[in-house]
C-alpha cells in the first residue's frame, strides 16, 4: 500500500488551476490529473496493510497534541525541478507551523520506510510530470488555497496513472 500525507485542495479551486493550465502552459500528455492536485506534506511510500494503523495512531499523536493552525497558501509562484522532473505551482512564502507539521510526518513516515528528504521542504502542487524541458506560462498563478485538515492518501496504480484515495484525514485547530 503506497500512501503519503498532503493538503487537499478544493473542487472549485482545482478547476480554476485546470483553467490556468490550459490557458498559460502548452498542452502536455504527462499532466497530472486535476483530481490528483494536493500540496504533498510527507511522503511515506509503500507500506504493509497491517502498518497502516500504527501509521495512523502516530500521526493522530502528532496532530492530537501539537496545535497545527488552519491557514491558506498563495499559488503564486511556478517552478520546475530536473530530479524528478516536475512542473509545479506553490507559494513564495509559507508558514513556518506548515514546515513543523511536514518535518514531523515526514519523521514519523520514516519510521514505515520513507527516505530521508534531501531538500527542505517546500511546498508544492504538481502540475505535470516527466517533462524534460519545462515551459513558462504565459502568466504567473494567483490562488488562494485554504487549508483545514490533512489527508493520508492510498495511491492506487492504474492503468493510466494513478488515483488517490482518502484514507483517512485529521482537521486541523
Amino acid at each position: 500500500m503506497r500512501v503519503f500525507f498532503a493538503l487537499p485542495l478544493q473542487d472549485q479551486l482545482k478547476l480554476k488551476i485546470e483553467q490556468w493550465r490550459t490557458n498559460n502552459l502548452p498542452p502536455s500528455s504527462n499532466a497530472v490529473p486535476i483530481a490528483n492536485f494536493h500540496i504533498t506534506l510527507a511522503f511515506t511510500g509503500n507500506i504493509r496493510d497491517g502498518d497502516l494503523e500504527l501509521l495512523c495512531e502516530r500521526a493522530d499523536k502528532i496532530l492530537n497534541t501539537d496545535s497545527y493552525l488552519t491557514g491558506s497558501l498563495k499559488l503564486n509562484e511556478t517552478g520546475f525541478w530536473a530530479k524528478p522532473e516536475i512542473l509545479w505551482i506553490g507559494p513564495k512564502h509559507w508558514p513556518e507551523d506548515l514546515t513543523k507539521l511536514s518535518n514531523k510526518l515526514q519523521n514519523i513516515s520514516r519510521d514505515f520506510g520513507a527516505k530521508k528528504e534531501k531538500k527542505a521542504y517546500r511546498p508544492h502542487l504538481t502540475l505535470s510530470k516527466k517533462i524534460q524541458t519545462p515551459s513558462h506560462p504565459t502568466s504567473p498563478p494567483n490562488f488562494n488555497l485554504p487549508y483545514d485538515r490533512v489527508v493520508l492518501y492510498h495511491s492506487i496504480p492504474m492503468k493510466n496513472g494513478v488515483k488517490y484515495v482518502d484514507i483517512h484525514h485529521w482537521p486541523l485547530s
